[in-house]
């Protein structure tokens, strides 16, 4: 467990959301609202999104490494 350096609430390890031809950050958001039409650094045309590194996410204030 660890502790959010901003609140001090439990952090949690989430995985990202990457591109699978470069491995471009998404955003769960983007993914909600509607499909990612580019990667935003190649631009290939709807790419397979899959999952990265983790990282840890404070639920309380939304901080994160």
């Amino acid at each position: 467990m660890f502790e959010c350096p901003i609140c001090q609430a439990t952090m949690e390890e989430q995985p990202s959301l990457v591109t699978a031809c470069c491995g471009a950050e998404v955003h769960e958001d983007d993914i909600d609202e509607a499909e990612v039409i580019a990667c935003p650094i190649c631009g290939m045309e709807n790419p397979q999104i899959v999952e990265g590194e983790l990282r840890l996410v404070c639920e309380n204030c939304g901080h994160t490494e």
